[in-house]
């Protein structure tokens, strides 16, 4: 009798068979997708910060501890760390020619070029909303402040020294920045 039984019990089980309900097709469908997907995802968890360059990383907008990063692999969680990377090469711009009113009342025109690098990439990022911009326009003011200090014969003689002070007292500015002058040529 139990012989029996067991013949019912394997052909009920192999006759109820029944074919995947939807959410079953769906599950393995989103399974064999994750699949797929995970190592690709997991690519875009690292950046390469070049050695000229410093990543300053935020996450959900503060600044993280190891931040600046780099060079190198960095880890970056994706959707929650924002990357902004800083260039510490030496950079320069050209000052627009400026009219300027000297001691003796003489109106002289004068154009720069300004070479400069940031030394601390979080102060630049987080102490002044453009560093380059603000270098400029702080240049260009210290320039008509300083050289309207002196003669028309003084400027033409001293250049040299002028342009050291006026690095000096740019630099005083931009130090807080996290931005360094290496020269003023005018």
């Amino acid at each position: 009798m139990s012989f029996l039984t067991l013949e019912k019990r394997s052909k009920l089980s192999l006759t109820e068979i029944k074919e995947e309900t939807l959410t079953e097709k769906i599950f393995r469908i989103l399974a064999v997708m994750m699949i797929i997907i995970f190592p690709l995802a997991l690519l875009g968890c690292f950046r390469v910060v070049k050695q000229y360059k410093r990543a300053v990383i935020l996450r959900f907008g503060r600044v993280r501890s190891d931040s600046p990063a780099g060079p190198g692999i960095i880890w970056v969680v994706p959707c929650t760390d924002n990357v902004l990377l800083i260039d510490l090469r030496t950079q320069s711009f050209n000052l627009p020619p400026q009219e300027i009113l000297t001691k003796d009342s003489v109106t002289v025109t004068v154009d720069a070029v300004v070479y400069f690098h940031v030394l601390k990439p979080l102060s630049c990022l987080l102490n002044v909303q453009s560093y380059k911009r603000a270098t400029e326009l702080i240049t260009i003011s210290a320039l008509r402040n300083i050289l309207g200090q002196y003669t028309l014969s003084e400027l033409l003689t001293s250049r040299e020294s002028i342009s050291r002070t006026a690095r000096k007292e740019i630099d005083r500015v931009t130090n807080e920045w996290g931005v360094e002058m290496e020269r003023v040529e005018m």
